[in-house]
């Protein structure tokens, strides 16, 4: 009857044992499980900025003068108030300078043209547009003809230093689709 008990005893021991440890794996492993989806839900934010950026700067609506290269990558009409706002980068592939907007000229299929002087929207400079590092530029023209489908032209002046020295940059884009909303 001893040996009985102890073997009982042992039992419940050895049961209650194995069931902590069973508590525990499951615990540990929910907290790995929790760990990995915050990891992977990290990874797909990172991976949608980095598409965002490759899109960016894959543009196919790209101008460049004087080694600065600029990129268009939305082109949005407003319905309601006949505004267009062009959105891309600027990216300086040769030396130092600065670079402040001068003005914009649009030309629409029928050949009106629109001008603004807003062309860095939100600054009006660009103090150090450093080597091979890419800053955003909006250009707003205020009204346009409604529903107009494309940009036949659009020309882009820039005011530009170069150690001290003027060195303007202007460049020309042909044929931009208007996406209206």
């Amino acid at each position: 009857m001893k040996k009985i008990t102890i073997f009982i005893v042992f039992a419940i021991f050895c049961l209650t044992s194995v069931a902590g440890q069973n508590s525990t794996n499951t615990e540990t492993k929910d907290e790995t499980i929790s760990k990995l989806q915050n990891e992977v839900s990290k990874l797909e934010k990172e991976i949608e900025y980095y598409k965002k950026t490759l899109d960016l700067l894959n543009s196919k609506i790209t101008a460049q003068d004087q080694n600065v290269e600029f990129k268009i990558n939305s082109v949005i009409g407003d319905l309601n108030t006949g505004k267009v706002t062009i959105e891309g980068i600027v990216i300086n592939n040769g030396v130092l300078r600065s670079l402040q907007g001068h003005q914009a000229n649009a030309f629409d299929p029928q050949g009106n043209e629109i001008q603004t002087f807003d062309v860095i929207a939100g600054a009006d400079r660009i103090k150090e547009l450093q080597k091979d590092i890419p800053a955003k530029f909006k250009i707003v023209f205020k009204s346009t003809v409604p529903n107009t489908p494309i940009l036949k032209s659009l020309n882009l002046k820039f005011y530009s230093w170069v150690e001290l020295k003027q060195a303007d940059v202007s460049v020309t884009f042909r044929n931009i689709p208007i996406e209206w909303k």
